[in-house]
């Protein structure tokens, strides 16, 4: 997990399945190719409880990898109807508005 100040007190969590950090995501049916970066998403690891925190205070979160994207949902933070697949890696964004 990686929390980025965009200015004006807003705040950006970027969160990824460890497993998934440094690789490129590859989707030919999307034609879309996502490079999983560590400047990013970050490399220090969290428990779930600081994370799901995080992400309740955050204005947008970027949530990448099949167990951080059923962790929001299991803590009802996301429904499954906005969870997008790509090349098999479930991804999602929310926006608080």
């Amino acid at each position: 997990m990686k929390v980025h100040d965009a200015g004006d007190d807003r705040r950006i969590v970027a969160v990824s399945d460890s497993s998934l950090v440094g690789r490129v995501i590859n989707d030919e049916n999307l034609d879309i190719e996502i490079t999983v970066s560590k400047e990013f998403y970050g490399e220090e690891q969290f428990g779930g409880e600081e994370v799901i925190r995080a992400i309740k205070d955050a204005d947008n979160v970027n949530l990448m990898g099949n167990e951080i994207v059923e962790l929001a949902i299991k803590e009802e933070l996301l429904e499954e109807s906005s969870v997008v697949s790509i090349g098999g890696i479930k991804h999602a964004q929310l926006y608080k508005l």
